[in-house]
Formats: C-alpha cells, structure tokens, sequence
C-alpha cells in the first residue's frame, strides 16, 4: 500500500510549484544466465525492481564472459546474478580480458553489486575476491532451510543503511560467509541453531571500496519469492546506487509489517519469555512507529487487543502489547482498556496505553475507574490524570487530598500540582489547614508545580503570591530557589531591581537563584545590568556572571572582564582569564601576560590558552611587544602562545630573543617556537649560533633546525654546513641530519663517516645506524667488515640489523648476503642475536635455512629457531614441507615461546577445526561489557570486528565457552584488542573446573597468543583472567583447538 506520510506532504506542499531536477538514470548491467538458483525467475524480478525505482537502466547479459572493457563501458555499475558454482557449468572460468576489464571498471571509479551467490566463483581468483568483499567460503559457509527472521541494521551511519533499523524476511540466512579483510558489515542476522544455523549474529549486507570504485553485496535474495520483502527491496536500490555513485537518493521506503508478517511477529510473541531473544519485541515495536498516525493505526490497535484478549498467549507478550496500544490506540480502543484496569496483570499496563491516548474518552474511563480503585491501582490512575493535566478531575483528586492513606494523598497532591489551573489551587489552598505534617513537603511541592502550571498559562497574578508564600525562610533550600525564579518571572517591571537585590543580599540560596535567572533569561539587559555592577558583589556571584558575559559574547564587558582578572578572589580571576579568550582584543594582551607570569600553574595555563586564542588582527604584535616588557616565567608561556597561533610574523623577535642574554630557559622556548615557525631561510641565523654554541645551547638549537628542515623539506643549508665547521659543531650537524633524513643528509653524513677516526666520524656512524630507510645499508656493511675499532664495529652491525628488515626494495636473497657477511663479522654474541633477528625478517628459504645453522651454536639456537619460526610463518604456503618439519622439531623446544610459536604455526598449516565454533561463551564474572564491545558471544564468533569486552580495572574476568560436546583441547589461541594493549596477560585456563595452564606475562606476536595445554577432555573452557595489558582484557577472537594434527602433547 502506497502512503503520503504527514511529513512528506508538508514538504510537497511548501515546494509549491518548485521543480526538483531528477537524477540521471543510471545505466546498469545485470550479469545473469548461470547461477545455481532458479535465475530464469530472479534476473526479470531483480530488473522490475531496479526500474521501478526509477533510478536505474537496466541491461541484461546471460554472457558475462563475454564482456570487454568496450561493452562495459557505457555503464555506471554491474550487478552479479551469475556464478560459477557447481562442476557441471558451461563456463567455469572467464577469460582473461573479461577478467580484467570488470576488475578496471570497478578500480577506476564505477561499481559492482553482488545478489546473493553471485559472488561464489573463480576461488583461484584473488583480487576477485577482494573486490566482491564477501562469498560463500568453501567447507566452511553453511544455510538452513530458507526461514522468517529479523534483519538488524549494525551501521545505521553508512550511506545504504542510514535510516534503516530492522526488518522482517523470509530467505535462506548464511552462516560463516567467507569476508574479506576490511569489508563493513552494514547488517546482520541472527542464525538459530534450531533452523540449521551457527547461533551466532551473520553479516548480510557488506560494502567496500575497491580501488576507486565501490561493491555492494546483499547476501539476501535466494529466489523471488526472497525478493519480494521490502527490505530486500529497499537494499538492493539503495545498495546498487551507492556501488555506482558513492552516494544514495533512493528513499528507505516503507519497512513496516506486512499483515502476514505480522502474523508471525504475533505468533512468536504469544510465546514469548523475557528470557528469549528480544529481537520480536523491537520489530514490534518499530512496524507500530511507522503506522502510527497513518490509517493503517485504527487496524493495528485492534490487532493488538485481539492479541491480548487471547488468555493462551504468554502474559509477558500480552503486557508488550498493552504497553503498544500507547502508540496507536485511540478513542475506538477505551473502553477494551478500560476493562482491563482492575486486573492484576494487565491493569498496569492497560493505564499505561490510556494516559497516552488522546482524548476525553480516556481521561473518563479513567475517571470512573479511579472511584472505585484502591491501594497501588488508585495511585497509579491519580499518576496518570496528573499526567494528563485533567481539568475534569479537579473534585475528585480534592477529596483524595486528606485520604487516610499517604500513597494516595501523596498522589493527589501532586496530580494537581500538574493540573496547574486556579481551581487547582483553589483545592490546594483549601486542603491546606486540615494538612497532616507527613504531607506537608508535598502540599508545598504541589502549590509550586501549579505556580508554575499558572505562569505557563499566562496567569501571572494568580500565580505570584504562591511564589511569594514558598520564598519564606522556612522552606527548604531548593524550594525557596524556584520560588524566586517564578517569582522574577512574575515581575515583569521590577525584573531587574528584584534580581540584582538578590545577587547582592546576604542570602545564599537567592543570590545562586538570581544566577539561574540570568543564566535562562533571552532579556540581555539583566545580564549587562548585573555587568555594571560587577566590582560590588559578591565573589561567588561575580564568577558565574562571568561566565555568562562570554558564554552571551557580551563584548562590550570587557573592560569590566579585564578588571576582574586582577580579582582577590581566585575564582573570579580564573573566570575572567577563560572569558578573555573570546571577548578580549589586543587591549587584553598587557592583563593576560601578567598573569602568564602567575605562581598558580592553573591561572598560568589559563592566560596562555586565552594568548592563543585572543582576537584581533594585532594581537600578536601585542604580544611580541610584551615579550620586552615580562619577566621570564611570562615571557615562556608567551612564546608558546605564539607558537600555538602559528604567528610568522614574530620569528625575527624570537631569534633576536634567542640570541640575546636572557635566561636560558627562555632561549630554549624561543627556539623551539622558531622551529615551529620559520621558514628555510631562518637555518641561515641558526647555524652560526650552532657554531658559538655552549653545551647547554646545543641542544635546543638542534632541536629547531630538525624541525625546520623537517617542515620545509630540505637540508641542503645544513649539509653545505658540515664540511667547513669545528668539530663539536660538526657532531650537532651530524645529528640534526640523521634525525630528519633524505638524500642531502645522506650524502653528508656518508662523507663524515670516511673522517679520520674520532668523534666526527663516530658520530656520523651513528646517525647512519639509526637512519630511516635502508639507504645506508651498504655503507654500514663497510665499515662493519672493514674497521679495526671495536665501537664502530658494533654501531655499524647494530645499524645493518636494523635497517635490513626496512630494504624492502631489495630482495631476500641479496639481504641474506648481507646478514651472513655482518655474521661473520663479529664474534660477539649481542650483535649476532641482533642480526639473528634481522634474517627473521627475510621471507626466503634459503634465510630459514640459515637461520637453522645458526642454530647450531648453542649461544644463538633460541634467537636462531625463532628467527627461523618467523620466516616460516611467512613462507609456509609456499614451502609447507620444509616449514611443517621446522614446526614439528620446536614444538618440544624446552623454550616456551618456541614451543607455543611452533604450535600456532602448526595451526595454521593443519587448518586445524576451531571447537569454538557453534559453542556458547558467557562471562559468569558480573561485569558489565565495556565500550563497543559486542558480548560474551563476539570472543568465538569468528568475526575480528567484534570483540568481548568488560569494565575496566577489575582484579577478575572470567571468561567461559561451553562447547557442544566433550572435545580433547590442547591448544587456545587468543586474539586480543591491539598489541599489547587491551588484551588478556595473565590468566588461568580452567578445562571443567581443573586449573591445566598458568600464563604470566603473555607476550602477543601480531596481536596473536598461542598457548599449549596438556590434553584435556573437557566441556568447558575457562579463562580467569588477574592481569591484562591496557584498562581491559578485550578478545577478538578464542580460539579453542584438539591436538594439532601430528602434533605431540603439549
């Protein structure tokens, strides 16, 4: 059924005769004509949706694989409804022209969309499967028969899903999808154990740029059938536009229940238990957002009723229900919900429907309902009338107001306090003399919350004397407050006298009231009235006001936030300093730099931040000024204040500074604001200061030209520099050019390192053994194999293992030569174990089979084996012969990280099954999940988005998995948060309550823990976890394995 919503028609309306232009349709191709569903229905279904959006072109080809960039090129975006599944296709692989003209078309800009198991082909195709981001993933991906279930949108931000939340669907559900790496999921299913699935949340929709261009994969849409749901619909446009466009215009569309879906959301909620998946109480409750207000409202309520009329179903679905009818129920729902008052279960709920339906007809049956209710129900419907402002009910909550019972008299009070009319107050005043001191505070409360009904009304006069009654001293403190501000608000002419006598009394209470008044008031001429007479009153009543004048912007203050900041009071200081940030001018700068010379290190912050932020086209003039004029505390936070408003224009002044004789911590922040500052030119004065330089100056200098020539790109000044200096000045250049880089410095500091031996040529090792890149690899290797000095020696080894793992550009082979070249250039075992870990970094065979004769030795065998675990973790795909031996000789390594690297290597080669997949994981700890986590179930959901968190800083976490059945497990695998950070380091593993494993200190490899256990046939796997890096021990993923194949106990 097509609906003008109330919104949409305003907007109709409005435009008046404005024409929108259209969008361009896009052109689109539909890839179709193999598939191993039914695609003789599905290709004209998916076409007729695509056209009637009105958005789309639509071509169709039953030959993709005869597609060529030229017959692709009129069009924005493909659509995938073809796959090669199955051994009996006619085309199982498309040639490599066709190939490589869709991988084009998508990376240079346009899209593709992937339906269902149009993307489950080519499985040696790589950057295929990058591109389509997700499919079906060979003995792993699995579906039950094709059932209804609930669609939850998990990235409501995303351009396709963006103002989507749920809906309902009947379709086949996948579980364990094979995704790609960085691909988003935009929505999800839950996949129920008992219709075939895994019990865990399965992506459905997914997107991903590739290239330039965009994909799209909507893992719905099994057959037509499929299709024809709304949310299948509203995906597959908004979805395919987006592949095409990176933008979305095509509307959500409607995505409330349909009657037969509704008749499934209802059957579930007849047996619904608070302890089941809440997910048909949300569908529930979003069908009747939408059609409420609609005429589709008056049929849903009576649905509903019908619903809770029916005894059989569970009460807790009846109660939801009830609760429902708030949004949709009407006049035609009264008297139904009336009956239901007095019963036990549904009467609160039914009342809790009433009091939102508009109408008399409810505030009636209330009415009647409320002279014959007792106890906890009558208290409830005075609640609801109160609630509802009801004129009507005025005599009858006037004689509940003196009830033997306080609950109810407590109630009625209060119902007509919110009644707020004078015969409301006519009934409070009336019931005052006869009032017990037990409801005294909530006559009082009652007589305020109508002084205000009354003032909202207009009636002023009727409410100024209750205000003027409630401001006696004898009130409580918080009464007294908003008396007075009723109050002001009744004295429209004596506003302002009335509030500054507050401000400036003895009385506590008022003066923070007559703030508040200020504070809510949009008359600006209280706020400069109380600005006028600022210097007289109060401390405590000057900070706020304060406040108030730069929260308005109230520039013409200044002069009285100036004076404020020389203040005895602390507070008012403080106040002023942060107002002078956005109201002061370059007249504030003389104020502000005395108080940069403050003792108090927070006023001190204070006038920096306000330096920093000051307008004002001379204000940084101003300040370069009172740099000459400030002691020098003041002159440090002023220079930072330069730096902070990146002020150019005072570099000669901060050099000048820098040269002069003041103190030398001032020198020091000169300088650096000079590196934050200058330009190239500035390294001309520096670099005859380097040369005068003491010891104590050096420093800072350097400090500067490293950021100089950083920010500017260039050393070439320093570098023509070098040659001609002293040498202590040399040493400084040496270190400024190491520190930025680049092939100037390079060639410089190559040339110092051929420097007779001292100092000079020490120094330029250095800086060549600590450079960015490998670029002085060769030069390093040189002196390591050529010098007698044994210092050099151990800079220049010590350099080539650390540039060796950066010389990406060079291949193993070569960097293996240079690894055993520096070997057997030294016989001192702390520089062959660096080198050692530098060939750990060579993906080659011939590297691992080094790094197992180093073995050999037994001073290096552990660096050794674990130099060579590394490389096999590289290489094991291409070489799983060789690198399984390697495993399988260091899984009995009496080393435990050699032994636990071996096991997880030995994981990945077997492909060993993962036990806690389909298992149940909770966290019987009672903590609350923290942050974004996702719950106890996302640490073995297979997923490394999601993740089990819990509050930070606890001295236990449990985490538990209970598996299907009773598995021999000798290997876990935890993936934490990030390396080192959030992740679990100490910890128990408990098999069925029987501690098998204690982990102290774990230390992560790429995020990655693997620990071996003592086989252990066990139920249940448990970690306690005492220590964690970070705030939390986050996990991604647990891994829960049986004994590696082949592998021996742990």
């Amino acid at each position: 059924m097509k609906r003008l919503h109330t919104a949409t028609l305003c907007l109709v309306l409005l435009s008046g005769s404005v024409a929108r232009a259209e969008p361009a349709k896009l052109n689109l191709l539909l890839l179709t004509g193999q598939n191993n569903h039914a695609w003789q229905q599905t290709t004209p279904a998916l076409k007729q949706l695509l056209e009637s959006s009105g958005r789309f072109k639509v071509d169709v080809t039953e030959h993709p694989e005869a597609c060529t960039a030229e017959s692709l090129a009129p069009y924005d975006v493909l659509l995938s409804n073809w796959n090669a599944w199955g051994d009996d296709v006619a085309v199982k692989e498309w040639p490599e022209a066709t190939r490589s003209a869709m991988l084009d078309f998508v990376r240079n800009g346009k899209g593709l969309a992937i339906i269902h198991a149009g993307s489950s082909s080519f499985y040696g195709w790589k950057e295929y499967h990058q591109m389509v981001g997700a499919a079906w993933d060979l003995g792993r991906t699995g579906h039950g028969s094709p059932h209804q279930f609930y669609v939850w949108v998990t990235d409501p931000g995303h351009p396709i899903t963006h103002g989507m939340k749920l809906f309902l669907t009947r379709d086949e559900l996948w579980h364990r999808t094979g995704v790609q790496p960085g691909v988003t999921a935009l929505a999800t299913a839950f996949s129920a154990p008992e219709t075939g699935g895994s019990g865990q949340q399965e992506p459905l929709v997914l997107a991903n740029d590739f290239g330039k261009g965009r994909c799209f994969n909507l893992v719905l849409g099994h057959d037509a059938r499929a299709m024809a749901s709304a949310g299948f619909r509203s995906l597959l446009c908004r979805g395919t536009e987006w592949a095409a466009t990176g933008e979305v215009t095509i509307p959500v569309g409607d995505l409330s229940l349909s009657d037969e879906e509704l008749d499934f959301v209802l059957s579930q909620l007849r047996t619904y238990r608070p302890a089941d998946r809440h997910e048909v109480l949300l569908a529930l409750e979003y069908h009747l957002g939408c059609v409420a207000n609609t005429d589709r409202a008056a049929a849903a309520a009576q649905r509903l009723l019908a619903f809770v009329a029916d005894t059989q179903a569970a009460l807790d679905g009846r109660q939801f229900a009830l609760r429902q009818l708030s949004l949709v129920g009407s006049a035609g729902s009264v008297q139904a919900l009336a009956a239901l008052l007095t019963d036990k279960d549904l009467g609160l709920y039914a009342r809790f429907a009433l009091e939102r339906i508009q109408g008399d007809e409810a505030s009636a049956a209330m009415r009647a309902a409320l002279q014959a209710a007792s106890g906890m129900q009558r208290v409830g419907l005075l609640n609801a009338l109160g609630a509802r402002r009801d004129e009507q009910a005025v005599s009858l909550l006037a004689g509940l107001t003196n009830d033997a019972d306080i609950s109810t008299a407590t109630a009625a009070l209060a119902a007509l306090g919110r009644v707020g009319t004078a015969e409301a107050l006519q009934a409070l005043s009336a019931s005052e003399a006869a009032m017990p001191a037990v409801l005294r505070p909530a006559h009082t409360r009652a007589l305020l919350r109508c002084a205000e009904g009354l003032l909202a009304k207009k009636q002023a006069g009727t409410a100024k004397p209750v205000y003027a009654k409630l401001l006696i001293a004898a009130q409580p403190d918080c009464m007294r407050a908003a008396a007075f501000v009723g109050l002001a608000a009744c004295e429209n002419a004596k506003r302002g006298e009335f509030v500054t006598g507050a401000m400036n009394g003895d009385d506590k209470v008022l003066r923070g009231a007559a703030v508040r008044v200020l504070r809510d008031s949009d008359d600006g001429s209280l706020l400069r009235s109380a600005a006028e007479r600022l210097e007289s009153l109060p401390p405590e009543v000057q900070a706020p006001v304060i406040a108030l004048l730069q929260a308005r912007g109230e520039a013409a203050s200044l002069p009285v936030v100036a004076k404020a900041a020389a203040s005895g009071a602390a507070a008012v200081r403080r106040a002023a300093l942060i107002a002078l940030s956005t109201l002061g001018d370059a007249s504030s700068v003389a104020v502000l730099a005395e108080a940069a010379g403050s003792a108090d290190p927070t006023e001190r912050n204070l006038a920096t931040e306000a330096l920093s932020c000051l307008p004002g086209e001379t204000t940084e003039t101003a300040i370069v000024a009172a740099l000459g004029k400030s002691a020098p505390a003041a002159q440090r936070q002023l220079i930072r204040a330069l730096g902070s408003r990146s002020a150019r224009a005072a570099v000669p002044a901060l050099l000048a500074l820098a040269e002069s004789k003041a103190e030398a911590e001032v020198r020091a922040e000169a300088l650096d604001a000079v590196g934050q500052l200058g330009d190239a030119t500035v390294c001309e004065r520096l670099l005859p200061m380097l040369a005068g330089a003491t010891d104590g100056d050096r420093g800072p200098l350097e400090q500067a030209l490293v950021a100089l020539c950083s920010r500017t790109g260039t050393t070439k000044p320093v570098a023509a520099a070098l040659p001609g200096a002293a040498d202590p000045c040399k040493i400084s250049l040496i270190a400024v050019l190491g520190s930025v880089g680049g092939a100037d410095a390079l060639e410089a500091v190559r040339a110092a390192a051929k420097a007779p031996a001292g100092e000079v040529r020490s120094a330029a090792i250095k800086a060549l053994s600590g450079w960015a890149d490998a670029g002085p690899l060769d030069d390093l290797l040189t002196v390591a194999t050529e010098t007698k000095d044994a210092t050099l020696k151990v800079l220049a080894l010590r350099g080539v293992a650390r540039l060796v793992p950066l010389a990406g550009g060079r291949s193993p082979e070569v960097l293996l030569r240079f690894v055993t070249t520096a070997m057997g250039a030294t016989d001192r075992p702390d520089e062959k174990k660096a080198l050692l870990s530098a060939l750990g970094s060579l993906p080659s065979l011939p590297a691992m089979n080094s790094a197992q004769e180093y073995q050999k030795d037994p001073v290096l065998a552990d660096e050794a084996a674990l130099a060579a675990l590394q490389i096999a973790d590289r290489i094991f795909r291409q070489h799983l012969t060789e690198t399984e031996a390697l495993a399988r000789q260091q899984q009995d390594s009496p080393t435990p990280a050699l032994r636990e690297r071996a096991v997880a290597l030995l994981l990945k080669i077997s492909k060993a099954d993962n036990l806690a997949f389909g298992a149940t994981a909770t966290s019987p700890d009672g903590i609350d999940k923290d942050g974004a986590a996702s719950g106890d179930q996302a640490a073995i959901d297979d997923d490394p988005a999601t993740y089990w968190d819990e509050a930070d800083g606890q001295k236990l976490y449990v985490l538990r998995v209970q598996l299907q059945q009773p598995a021999k497990v000798s290997v876990i695998r935890i993936l934490g948060y990030q390396q080192h950070s959030y992740a679990p380091k100490d910890f128990e593993v408990v098999c069925d309550d029987k501690v098998v494993k204690k982990v102290e200190g774990a230390q992560y490899q790429d995020n990655l823990l693997t620990v071996a256990l003592p086989e252990t046939e066990c139920t249940i796997v448990e970690l306690r976890i005492t220590g964690y890096y970070g705030q939390s021990p986050a996990i991604r993923e647990l891994g829960i394995f049986s004994r590696v194949p082949g592998a021996k106990r742990g």
